[in-house]
């Protein structure tokens, strides 16, 4: 009994799971002594099984909500910490802190990363689209070269922010102090 009561008092994944699995010991063995033994060994392992996956389990998959629930944010231009505010002033221009929950952005500097994603993403709509066009002899060349200028400037323009936003917010998720 004062093994469960200690159970619930640790916030540790690894010391909990510990002392899971010291409490299914413990019980087993005054099982034991008392001569009680009315189940197996072998009935025991899923119990074993349960409480080493049920601390971390839960927190793996809170914190890659928590994560992806991030990141979407900043990919939709908000604050990454209430989902509310915007991140920008301007097209580009960044916040120093968050309307809605003050949160501040001072040191998200996203630097060259979101033009490297947006010259990848932009990569993979413009090259497709410029093979299908030369496949077959559809328009004049000057026709296909303003079709892929124009495609390349709007897909450019529109995934900049983006991801920008979508680095501010990793970035913010990386410097995030630990409740």
């Amino acid at each position: 009994m004062r093994c469960s009561a200690r159970l619930d008092s640790v916030t540790n994944s690894k010391a909990a799971n510990f002392l899971r699995l010291f409490h299914i010991w413990k019980r087993g063995l005054d099982r034991a002594q008392t001569g009680s033994e009315s189940e197996p060994l072998d009935s025991r392992r899923p119990l074993v099984k349960k409480a080493l996956s049920a601390g971390s389990e839960e927190k793996r998959m809170s914190d890659a909500a928590t994560t992806a629930r991030i990141l979407w944010r900043g990919a939709r231009m908000k604050c990454p910490s209430c989902g509310e505010g915007r991140l920008f002033k301007g097209y580009l221009t960044r916040e120093d802190a968050c309307p809605q929950c003050h949160e501040s952005f001072e040191g998200l500097d996203a630097d060259d990363g979101p033009a490297w994603l947006t010259i990848g993403l932009v990569a993979h709509i413009v090259v497709p689209l410029l093979i299908f066009l030369e496949r077959g002899e559809l328009m004049p060349y000057w026709r296909e070269a303003g079709i892929l200028i124009a495609v390349t400037i709007v897909s450019a323009l529109f995934f900049l922010p983006v991801s920008k936003g979508f680095f501010v917010a990793a970035l913010w998720l990386i410097n995030r102090k630990p409740a």
